[in-house]
């Protein structure tokens, strides 16, 4: 049991450096191009992406585990 949780903390770990990584490359593009898109009435407010992100880079690393 101790060996698989040290397995998924290694895992949500990995997932998260690369989820922040790859946030921190495009950040500037992003901010560049999205706020330029025609978006619908119900898109999600811009500070929600962010903990939803982090939700599923988290949840790929327990399953990875």
């Amino acid at each position: 049991m101790k060996k698989q949780a040290f397995y998924i903390a290694i895992a949500v770990g990995v997932c998260l450096l690369i989820g922040f990584l790859s946030g921190f490359a495009t950040q500037s593009s992003v901010n560049d191009w999205y706020e330029t898109l025609n978006k619908p009435s119900f898109t999600p407010p811009n500070w929600l992406f962010g903990p939803v992100w982090t939700l599923l880079y988290i949840m790929m690393g327990v399953s990875a585990g």
